[in-house]
């Protein structure tokens, strides 16, 4: 039973988020053979304040590296 877990900033519309699940249910039916009724998806949304990526809050600009 497959349970696909999608965390990303807030902005998507519903209508987004069920074209996203309808074609990520699809997609398990078509590779894997899932049943529909045994896809689970579940959208998180996550502040941008609350995400950091490379040791920094996402939309920071990155620091150089150091040489």
């Amino acid at each position: 039973m497959p349970l696909v877990q999608i965390r990303w900033f807030p902005g998507r519309s519903a209508a987004q988020k069920q074209e996203l699940a309808t074609r990520i249910t699809q997609a398990f039916g078509e590779v894997v053979g899932s049943a529909p009724d045994h896809v689970s998806i579940i959208f998180e949304e996550v502040a941008r304040d609350d995400w950091y990526e490379a040791g920094q809050a996402a939309g920071a600009p990155l620091k150089p590296a150091s040489q």
